[in-house]
């Protein structure tokens, strides 16, 4: 039997998360290639740490409030920079091509899920939700809605190696000059949308941010964690962690309308951080030795969900109007979140898309856990 040892571990988690936290903080400032996502190594930290024998004990109190408090934490504080509002009404082109990448994935997801979910067994349809989410809204979705349907650590595990080999893959199709290809089917960018003033996201972390507003987001962080905790508990035992996760995720964008709270600089590195403690955490409680089973499903399904949805959002754009940029700029903003796309908009030459893509990479974020907990839902009543 292994041995479990928490208070180890968390001493170990937060001396690493440290070193998790510059990497991401290297990452965003291209330091790093941007498909080495912090996520990934904070999964493959916990991971080793676990098998050593120093893994979390998810049925302990500490365990569970832990892994709890890292995502009720680290979502909303996410999502209070967003400007979803001004976004909607300075970048429609961008809005529309973000709304395009959400239907395809989630209709994609559903149908291919007849076949595999079946194949993949009893966690199938949380698998559903878990790629729909990370494929509308970045890794941050994968790891709330697996914690929202009930995943296994095993099951969790198996999907993030695939979607780094996939998504790695796609990251380098991204940042080469294949895009160009894109031209022959799709229009070239014109700008339409005004100049927005707001720094790029490398600008604003290479800025010192004082003291009373990393106090100010963390309390607020606390705050929705709090209201959202307390007001899932009036629900049914089996539905409280989902109210949960809805819950912050809606207060968290209804903070966002204000003015004052979007200018917090300190909250999306505090997000990062507690999704990284998440990871960590979460990726302890795996056992390697049941990790390869049911892999090459979970693999090819992911290609599936990849391919197809990506290829019909960009076949989708042309009678739409949309342009070229604008269409891959959403596609990284989607499957990658707000750090790859100053990376993807110096590639495609074109940085007026960087705000509009971080905004979009922020409303997936929002978005991406309801999405992927519909699509679990709505195939397991079609699969029985």
């Amino acid at each position: 039997m292994r041995d479990s040892r928490p208070a180890p571990m968390i001493a170990v988690a937060l001396a690493l998360l440290l070193l998790a936290a510059a990497i991401q903080a290297a990452a965003r400032f291209e330091r790093l290639p941007g498909w080495l996502d912090p996520v990934i190594l904070a999964y493959a930290i916990g991971l080793v740490l676990g098998n050593l024998g120093y893994g979390l004990d998810a049925k302990t109190p500490v365990g569970e409030g832990l892994l709890t408090l890292a995502v009720l934490l680290g979502i909303p504080l996410l999502l209070l920079p967003a400007d979803f509002l001004g976004w909607l009404r300075l970048a429609p082109r961008t809005a529309a091509s973000t709304g395009i990448v959400f239907l395809t994935v989630s209709l994609t997801t559903v149908l291919s899920g007849l076949f595999f979910a079946p194949q993949i067994g009893e966690q199938g349809w949380i698998v559903a939700g878990m790629l729909t989410g990370t494929y509308t809204g970045s890794a941050p979705n994968l790891v709330a809605v697996g914690k929202a349907l009930g995943v296994d650590p095993e099951t969790q595990t198996r999907v993030i190696a695939t979607d780094f080999v996939i998504a790695g893959a796609f990251c380098f199709l991204l940042l080469s000059p294949a895009v160009n290809l894109l031209l022959r089917w799709l229009r070239p960018f014109e700008p339409a949308e005004p100049a927005e003033a707001t720094p790029r996201p490398e600008e604003v972390l290479s800025e010192r941010i004082p003291a009373w507003d990393w106090a100010a987001a963390a309390a607020l962080g606390l705050a929705v964690a709090a209201l959202a905790g307390g007001l899932a508990l009036l629900l049914p035992k089996n539905f409280q962690e989902l109210g949960a996760i809805f819950g912050v995720t809606a207060l968290g964008i209804g903070a966002s309308l204000s003015r004052r709270v979007r200018k917090l600089r300190s909250s999306v590195l505090l997000g990062d951080y507690w999704i990284l403690v998440f990871c960590l955490a979460f990726g302890s409680l795996a056992d390697l030795s049941k990790l390869w089973g049911g892999l090459t499903w979970i693999f090819a399904w992911t290609l599936a969900v990849l391919v197809i949805s990506v290829s019909l959002h960009w076949l989708l754009c042309r009678p739409l109007g949309i342009d070229r940029d604008t269409a891959v700029i959403t596609t990284a903003a989607a499957i990658f979140g707000p750090a790859l796309i100053p990376a993807v908009a110096a590639n495609l030459e074109n940085r007026e898309l960087v705000l509009s893509g971080v905004t979009a990479a922020l409303a997936g974020l929002a978005l991406g856990s309801y999405l992927g907990v519909g699509v679990s839902y709505a195939l397991r009543a079609l699969t029985g």
